[in-house]
């Protein structure tokens, strides 16, 4: 193990004295899938979960749904064909009544043909863990997770909240305290709050790098960071493996964002590098990409430089109606004829052709960075579903054909 260096600073909350420590912890949002992940791994391993076998036969509860015959490996690397964010009407929701609810939901692809970034799936496979262990899964991830590893990690409760610093919406010179929201049920998902150190302790297991012997074999680290042949996150990573994302140059790790907070993870397993992030201010996600330019410049590539041309067939990509589950994008023209994009929760962006079905997105808030987005498009060319942030939205008939 090299030389660990730690720098924390500014305040838990906006208004009291209470600093930044080095064991602070921070919500980790969409980076608990990562402990998630370590944990079902940790369990097929031990021959409980057979990553390739049908979740129907561990959950029968599942019945006739369309997706009964995805896999752990399948929600592992999002391209089990689950919608992203399913949400109940409810305070409180367990895994399992959660998991009966999104047996309503029509799968958006076929199991194992496409990317799709999914937080019911890791609630899905959080109920995995409570039908096989008999624990519920926070008492999973404790007993053999954070335990052997020393982890100082706390929980979001559906009905108290968080036990961590408290998010900030930063506007302009000034930061403004909020919750930082987390819909009822989604723990496997984005529930788990802890330090920089905690996320590096958990990326030296995952590396087999000085962590406690018998947690987590070496050939399933190795097989965590083995990308899926095929899928392609497109506008989040290069690749995914089990749990992991895998950012080219050898770098994997994992990224999390609430309103208000952000944590990022990167590890480099050859050189044993890692390279941990928590913020409480929703500025973190910028800073982030500023740290991460200047430690690796190589890593960050801009995006592809906008031609100002016209693009042909335009109209191809216009429809008021892709949609991921309860979530329905529209994209439609905007002054001077270029393309906007929009969503029912109010979030708007310009579109702007980059090359071929692919357009720099381009947000009003100039904390969010700007992104890629990609339109896909059947054998006879037709557009059929547009990709952006990790996400599959797909139009009504071939959702309906997926169905």
């Amino acid at each position: 193990m090299g030389e660990a260096l730690t720098a924390e600073t500014g305040v838990e909350e906006v208004g009291t004295t209470r600093t930044v420590s080095a064991h602070s912890r921070f919500p980790f949002g969409s980076l608990t899938k990562l402990f998630t992940a370590t944990v079902i791994m940790q369990l097929s391993a031990d021959g409980d979960i057979d990553l390739d076998a049908p979740l129907a036969g561990y959950l029968p509860e599942l019945g006739t749904v369309a997706w009964r015959s995805a896999t752990a490996r399948q929600l592992l690397s999002h391209s089990a064909g689950l919608v992203a964010d399913h949400e109940v009407a409810s305070r409180s929701v367990s895994p399992r009544r959660y998991v009966l609810s999104c047996i309503r939901e029509p799968p958006l692809t076929t199991p194992g043909t496409a990317f799709s970034y999914s937080n019911a799936g890791y609630v899905v496979l959080g109920h995995l863990i409570e039908s096989v262990t008999g624990y519920c899964w926070r008492e999973a991830v404790e007993s053999f997770l954070a335990g052997p590893l020393g982890l100082r990690l706390s929980y979001a409760d559906d009905l108290v909240g968080w036990t961590s610093v408290r998010a900030h919406a930063v506007e302009g010179d000034d930061a403004v305290p909020l919750e930082a929201e987390l819909p009822a049920g989604w723990l496997p998902a984005g529930g788990i709050a802890g330090s920089a150190l905690d996320l590096a302790a958990l990326a030296r297991l995952l590396m087999d790098d000085g962590a406690p012997t018998g947690v987590l074999d070496t050939r399933v680290a190795t097989e965590m960071r083995q990308g899926v042949p095929g899928l392609e996150p497109f506008g989040l990573a290069e690749g995914w493996g089990a749990g992991l994302a895998l950012y080219g140059d050898g770098w994997v790790g994992h990224d999390g964002n609430l309103d208000g907070v952000s944590a990022n993870l990167r590890f480099h397993p050859e050189t044993g590098a890692i390279v941990a992030l928590t913020t409480n201010a929703s500025s973190g996600t910028a800073l982030w990409e500023d740290l991460w330019a200047r430690l690796r410049p190589a890593a960050v590539t801009e995006p592809a430089p906008i031609r100002r041309r016209v693009v042909p067939d335009l109209s191809a990509y216009l429809a008021n109606d892709y949609r991921n589950g309860g979530t329905r994008f529209e994209v439609h023209r905007g002054g001077f004829g270029e393309l906007r994009l929009r969503d029912d929760s109010g979030f708007t962006a310009r579109l702007l052709p980059s090359h071929k079905d692919v357009f720099t997105v381009h947000c009003s808030s100039a904390e969010m960075p700007t992104q890629l987005c990609r339109f896909l498009r059947d054998e006879w060319g037709g557009v059929t579903a547009l990709q952006f942030s990790g996400r599959l939205a797909v139009r009504p008939k071939i959702r309906q054909l997926a169905g």
